[in-house]
């Protein structure tokens, strides 16, 4: 149901949790770059500023005194191990280190910091490390401190120094000044902070993500719905001057976007019982006019007859994007000031396609739509067409899309990819389509980054020789421009030239010349216009006849915000209208 929250669906098997990483990967690898390549740079370079530091090694082994039998040496090896514990902790105390450190003329703490004593695992070796700046210092140190250690141990195991000693400690490694520093290491620290950092970046990178509110994929779109999404529209070119697809963008990537989204809509949405549509959108700038516009376009293309309504009273665009005259439309015929027939305008080169603009904007679009007088004329409009789609306004500002959602078969609504939408808008409008019990039937994600290689086998044309009627090959031109997409269609002739001969000049049509028109996509001749079909004759004009608007002198007069409609609609309802 709208606004639940589910985990991502893992479509190749893989665990949703991994999915989901990967995906945070892919989105976010150049900050997490930056971060391992930062924190990398900061380690090694800080490193490389740092003293070396040398480490000198010298080991005193224990053994215990006397030639006795097997038995003797058994147990002289369990004292000599016991003792050897206590001689290691010897090593650092005040008493082994003060002749040490009155000969290097520094404090016992100070030379504290330099030793460290250790014995391996059941043995009975001492290994005693010192580390200093200087490696020379360093070796004599663990040579003095060994030296000291032997001493001090002789003077305890024999405290009036008579006796023997049970014990018997020796140097036997000698240390030696090391040649290599063991720190700073400047490649390993680089290695430890580009993992630190990789760590750190995915660390952020996570975090952004959950804060991260914008819906920009269809994973997000799971996140928060379970509604289909019938189509992924790719963002147009910044410098498309067309919002609505033209005849020359019939091969172009974005028509194949729009042709998905009528094909899943026709059938998984519409169907016999379904002939009107309400296009909508949470916000505004989510291009909910463009994919009504453009969907109208492809229903026309696909041979059904449409209608395309600009219900927009409050915005509207519709008839500014399709180069229509807005003034009369919607309002108009539902205050009974102009019929049906005279407020449509035929739109398209199809024959299939018609307008019906918003025209005045009313004072109170919400009670209009709602009303059983447009609740009628849906239903009237759905009689005389195969579909009607309805271009509404957003659903969060308003709610006039919801109310008229309610009347038409079911509502579409198109979600921007282009980072205006956030979540919480998004589950209002759904909250809202749900409250008023409008059908849903799917999403459109509007906006995404183009994928060229997804759609390389739908962007290109007829690049073969084709068998012209006369036998001979004909040569198509490379397009260029925006008449990139040009096609030849049954029942237009080549043209004519000065002579009325067909031109043969390396197989190709000839260029119009300046002042000649043409019908976009179709060859033609200066001063020619031709219907599909009808081969013109040099200076013959042919000029597709309009569908003329009623005359409304009365209409212009009206204030641009008309009186409350409400009142033209009790009218309606009288007998005979």
């Amino acid at each position: 149901m709208p606004g639940t929250d589910k985990p991502m669906p893992a479509g190749d098997g893989r665990p949703a949790a991994l999915r989901t990483y990967l995906t945070l990967l892919r989105k976010r690898w150049l900050s997490i770059s930056l971060c391992a390549g930062l924190a990398s740079a900061a380690a090694g370079g800080l490193a490389l500023t740092e003293a070396p530091v040398y480490e000198a090694h010298t080991q005193v082994f224990v053994s215990a005194s006397g030639n006795g039998d097997v038995n003797d040496l058994a147990q002289g090896s369990s004292f000599t191990e016991r003792r050897v514990q206590s001689y290691t902790d010897l090593v650092t105390t005040s008493r082994v280190l003060k002749p040490v450190s009155e000969k290097l003329r520094v404090s016992t703490p100070e030379l504290r910091q330099w030793i460290s004593a250790t014995v391996p695992t059941r043995t009975v070796i001492i290994q005693i490390k010192v580390t200093h700046h200087d490696s020379r210092l360093a070796a004599n140190t663990a040579k003095d401190v060994a030296n000291s250690l032997i001493k001090i141990v002789d003077e305890i195991e024999r405290p009036h120094g008579k006796g023997e000693t049970p014990v018997h400690l020796s140097v036997v490694e000698s240390p030696e000044r090391p040649t290599v520093p063991v720190s700073p290491t400047p490649k390993r620290d680089a290695l430890l902070g580009l993992l630190g950092g990789a760590a750190a970046g995915v660390g952020l990178a996570a975090l952004r993500e959950q804060l991260n509110t914008r819906i920009r994929t269809q994973h997000d779109l799971a996140d928060i719905t379970d509604v289909p999404v019938l189509g992924v529209i790719e963002r147009a070119e910044a410098e498309a001057e067309n919002v609505v697809l033209r005849d020359e963008d019939a091969f172009s990537p974005r028509a194949e976007c729009y042709r998905q989204l009528r094909t899943n809509l026709l059938f998984t949405g519409l169907d016999q019982k379904t002939r009107s549509i309400t296009v909508t959108s949470s916000v505004p700038g989510e291009g909910k006019t463009t994919t009504a516009a453009n969907l109208a376009v492809m229903c026309a293309e696909g041979g059904s007859r449409v209608l395309l309504v600009d219900a927009d009273l409050r915005r509207p665009k519709l008839a500014e994007y399709l180069g229509l005259e807005g003034s009369i439309g919607l309002t108009t015929v539902l205050t009974g000031r102009i019929s049906l027939s005279n407020a449509v305008q035929p739109w398209g080169p199809s024959g299939n396609m018609e307008v019906l603009a918003s025209g005045w904007i009313p004072p109170n679009p919400s009670e209009l739509l709602a009303s059983g007088v447009m609740r009628d004329f849906i239903r009237e409009l759905e009689d005389s067409y195969d579909i009607v789609i309805f271009d509404a306004p957003p659903l969060v500002p308003v709610t006039d899309p919801a109310v008229l959602g309610t009347a038409t078969s079911g509502v579409l609504l198109v979600v921007g990819a282009n980072g205006r939408l956030h979540r919480n808008q998004l589950n209002t409008a759904l909250d809202h389509l749900e409250s008023v019990g409008a059908r849903l039937v799917g999403l459109a994600l509007n906006g995404v980054k183009p994928n060229r290689r997804a759609y390389s086998y739908h962007s290109y044309g007829p690049t073969e020789p084709a068998e012209t009627p006369q036998g001979k090959r004909a040569v198509r031109r490379k397009p260029s421009g925006r008449h990139s997409a040009r096609r030849e269609e049954p029942g237009w002739a080549h043209p004519a030239d000065a002579s009325g001969e067909v031109s043969e000049q390396r197989g190709h049509v000839p260029d119009p010349s300046p002042g000649q028109h043409r019908m976009p996509g179709r060859p033609g001749v200066p001063g020619q216009h031709r219907m599909p079909g009808q081969p013109g004759v040099p200076g013959q004009h042919r000029v597709m006849e309009q569908p003329r608007l009623m005359e409304q002198p009365r209409v212009m007069e009206q204030p641009q915000v008309m009186g409350n409609p409400l009142t033209y609609i009790d009218n309606l309802r009288a007998p005979g209208m």
